[in-house]
């Protein structure tokens, strides 16, 4: 009876601890979070774009310039006298016995005067760094005077930005001058026409009306002062200004496709028979100026 008290003792304090036992709490171990290693990748720098070592310079130009402009420049024409062509001598000074004798009257104290002559330059120009060469046709009148010349150039600029420039640019060329008579005026009391002689034969008959000109030519020197200013990729306005030097010694009259010499026999002196005394002189030495605008390609 005793061991069953026991056994009965012993089963009900074993349910009594497990009953105690399983109303604790049974404290879970908390896991301290493992930190992560963090990896950190190799990153290269980024280079840095190379500066553009190609820098263009406005001061340095390259292109080609086809350029208009308005040019002005001086002419002295001085020392003409009123003079005669006559056919009693030829050009040799050979007597020829004409009974009516022909004597052209040139009226050409009206030729001396001091003016401008005023027109257009037409020329192309290739341009690299500050050096410029060119070359252009000039064509300018007034008072019944025409000049055609052409020139090369040579062009340095000193001072060049991009918007500006400041040169200095000599030309050398060549000119042509024609001067107008006008109508031919027959002497009076003289024949209506006029024989004219070259090398001893007649070679044309002048009659009243028929046009008169007086030709020459000579090599061109001029000196320039350059500015210019740019608008625009593609153009640009400029102005020139400077000195020019011509003079023209080579002077023959120009008579229906014929030229005939100043030295020729047959001009002589108003209403004499004597040869003319060639004391004229034309020139051109002075300011000229130019005033344009180029297109660059």
């Amino acid at each position: 009876m005793k061991i069953r008290k026991y056994l009965i003792l012993t089963i009900i304090i074993l349910l009594a601890s497990a009953l105690c036992f399983a109303k604790t709490p049974v404290k879970k171990a908390i896991k301290k979070p493992v930190a992560k290693k963090t990896i950190q990748k190799k990153t290269t720098p980024k280079a840095e774009p190379k500066p553009n070592t190609k820098i263009e310079n406005s001061s340095q130009p390259k292109n080609h310039n086809i350029y208009l402009a308005f040019s002005a420049l001086p002419i002295s024409i001085e020392g003409f006298e009123n003079s005669d062509f006559t056919d009693f001598y030829d050009d040799k000074k050979q007597y020829q016995y004409i009974a009516n004798e022909g004597r052209i009257f040139l009226n050409s104290e009206n030729l001396n005067q001091q003016t401008y002559l005023y027109g257009c330059m037409l020329g192309y120009k290739y341009v690299y760094n500050k050096l410029g060469f060119s070359i252009d046709v000039n064509f300018h009148t007034t008072n019944d005077i025409y000049l055609l010349s052409s020139f090369l150039g040579f062009e340095y600029r000193f001072i060049t930005n991009q918007k500006y420039y400041i040169g200095l640019s000599p030309k050398i060329g060549y000119s042509m001058l024609l001067i107008n008579y006008g109508p031919a005026e027959m002497a009076a009391g003289y024949a209506d026409s006029t024989v004219l002689f070259k090398n001893g034969k007649p070679v044309y008959e002048i009659k009243s009306g028929d046009s008169i000109y007086l030709y020459s030519h000579a090599p061109t020197f001029q000196l320039f002062f350059t500015s210019g200013y740019s608008l625009g990729a593609n153009l640009e306005i400029f102005g020139n200004i400077g000195i020019s030097f011509t003079k023209y010694n080579n002077t023959q009259f120009y008579i229906n496709n014929n030229f005939i010499k100043f030295n020729s026999e047959q001009f002589v002196n108003h209403m004499s028979y004597s040869s003319f005394n060639e004391s004229n002189k034309i020139q051109s030495i002075g300011a000229i100026i130019n005033i344009g605008a180029a297109i660059k390609l």
